[in-house]
């Protein structure tokens, strides 16, 4: 008969490969960081990145091109790091870098074997659009943390059983709503693909309904007083401001000229 130390041994050699394994994709996010970090103040200040300082200097809730996230993270930053462009782009290098920790931990939760996540973390690491991200500040660099992160929440509420992850799935894309609109999109393959699945019973619980009073708390549909931390008075300032588009280059030609690269003498 075997003894219980042989049968607990594998489980034990297991969980010791997966720590292994995530203590390997946090060194190569942190490689990842130094890279961006010491390559990522070359060619000088994009024009959005002008854009984006401008609006960090007068914070609102929103703004006729932009959700206030960004604008949000770039005010915190440079008043932290300054104005150098390794510090208007240490956010974009950290969420990238994030992402290789967030391909292994979903690699793990959809069952791969041991050993499995690596290949998944090295190929977000040295994949041409996330390079770009993580050296260049704008409404992207956060897009796809934000969607993994609701990736994962979905398929740990499936996986587990527990629809108390659904909480989280809304916590995440009312966050996502701050930073781009386009998450809507991904919200609705979401819905349409457990409707047409037997994970529509998920709706039936009271997590998902939760789930949705987080997300929709990020539409335009109260007052600031009312949700002070929703994205509605984001929409009704675009809708109060929306003639004045021509100011976003006026914003970034002020910035350009500030730093003595004005587009026009070009």
């Amino acid at each position: 008969m075997a003894s219980p130390a042989s049968i607990t041994a594998p489980p034990r050699r297991e969980n010791l490969l997966l720590i292994n394994e995530m203590a390997i994709a946090w060194a190569m996010a942190l490689a990842k960081l130094v890279f961006h970090i010491y390559t990522n103040n070359h060619y000088g200040y994009f024009v959005d990145e002008f854009d984006y300082m401008s609006c960090g200097d007068h914070l609102q809730w929103g703004y006729v091109d932009q959700p206030p996230l960004i604008p949000f993270l770039t005010h915190i930053s440079r008043a932290v790091l300054g104005d150098s462009l390794r510090a208007i782009r240490f956010i974009p290098a950290l969420a990238t870098s994030l992402l290789i920790v967030q391909t292994a931990a979903l690699t793990r939760e959809f069952g791969g074997p041991p050993l499995c996540a690596s290949p998944g973390a090295v190929s977000i690491a040295i994949a041409g659009m996330y390079l770009s991200n993580g050296n260049l500040l704008g409404t992207n660099c956060l897009e796809p943390n934000i969607w993994m992160g609701c990736v994962y929440c979905l398929i740990l509420a499936i996986k587990k059983d527990d629809p108390r992850y659904w909480l989280g799935f809304g916590v995440i894309a009312g966050i996502g709503l701050e930073e781009k609109y386009s998450i809507l999109v991904f919200v609705v393959g979401i819905v349409i693909g457990l409707l047409l699945t037997t994970q529509r019973r998920a709706f039936l619980t009271k997590w998902m309904w939760f789930r949705w009073s987080c997300g929709l708390s990020d539409l335009p549909a109260q007052s600031a007083v009312e949700h002070p931390l929703s994205t509605g008075p984001l929409l009704a300032t675009d809708a109060r401001h929306s003639r004045r588009r021509p100011r976003r280059g006026l914003r970034a030609s002020s910035l350009f000229r500030a730093a003595g690269d004005d587009p026009g003498n070009r």
